[in-house]
């Protein structure tokens, strides 16, 4: 073997162990995981009933009788 092979053989082999560590290192735990896969579902399950709340509060805001009341108290004033 040659210096030009072993020099070849040696970055490749620091390449794959560093590789290997970064990989390791950033690995999330399945537990960790699984916490943020609940999470994820409750947050999609609140938008979702905000996304309903709000709609039933621009029916009301939009609504000519809310309009109605709402002027009627200004003239209050």
């Amino acid at each position: 073997m040659d210096i030009t092979a072993i020099a070849i053989v040696g970055i490749i082999g620091a390449t794959v162990v560093s590789l290997t560590k970064h990989f390791s290192a950033n690995r999330v735990p399945k537990a960790a995981n699984d916490q943020m896969t609940i999470e994820y579902e409750k947050m999609q399950k609140d938008l979702l009933t905000m996304s309903k709340r709000l709609e039933v509060l621009e029916k009301i805001v939009t609504d000519e009788k809310y309009n109605l009341n709402k002027e009627f108290e200004a003239l209050k004033d």
